[in-house]
């Protein structure tokens, strides 16, 4: 991004420009929330400040028929889900942060709700 003479901001053409967006700009895959199940815990001895206190959960997002969708992710418990619960996980990261109450905090995903069940209806 350059400044015009006038101080406004105006993209640059060139291809080795570097910008500060989200993974959901360029990988239209990841949706900003996901069903998923909770697979398996990660233990960390040392963390950053803003981790300390929070659970680090294993997810593997599904499609809504309940098979496998994609990779697993890492999520930091919001709702004190466990191994075997269906979640509700949200990929974008100030969500993410204001759902586990850490704001600016180098958090990506979070799990934030625990799935009873999912009603589809014919529309």
């Amino acid at each position: 991004m350059f400044l015009s003479p006038k101080g406004n901001p105006r993209l640059s053409t060139r291809s080795t420009m570097i910008f500060s967006f989200s993974r959901m700009a360029f990988d239209p895959t990841l949706l900003p929330m996901l069903i998923g199940r909770v697979i398996g815990d990660v233990v960390a001895t040392q963390k950053v400040p803003s981790h300390e206190g929070r659970k680090i959960l294993v997810v593997q997002p599904l499609r809504l028929d309940g098979t496998d969708r994609g990779d697993v992710v890492l999520a930091l418990d919001a709702v004190d889900a466990g191994v075997g619960d269906r979640v509700l996980l949200t990929t974008e990261g100030f969500s993410a942060m204001t759902a586990v109450g850490r704001p600016n905090s180098p958090i990506d995903s979070a799990v934030i709700g625990v799935i009873d069940s999912v009603d589809l209806r014919d529309l």
